[in-house]
């Protein structure tokens, strides 16, 4: 169990930067890419258009500081 203890910190390293990539896969089409069809489909679904922005916001720029590891606890 020991042996597994020392590894703790390495498997936290890889799930953020796993996790920090996709949502700047996810994040990155509704800034830069197809923002035109997301704002849509955003107010299909009934949100306001900006969301769209906020959404894309949040997850590039989010996903960036969780690879980087800022605000990382």
């Amino acid at each position: 169990m020991r042996s597994l203890e020392k590894l703790k910190p390495l498997a936290l390293l890889l799930l953020r930067v796993a996790l920090g990539i996709i949502f700047v896969y996810h994040g990155y089409p509704k800034l830069f890419g197809h923002t035109h069809e997301t704002v849509e489909a955003f107010a299909h679904m009934g949100f306001p258009r900006y969301f769209a922005y906020v959404a894309g916001v949040i997850e590039f720029f989010g996903g960036c500081m969780l690879v980087l590891g800022l605000f990382a606890r």
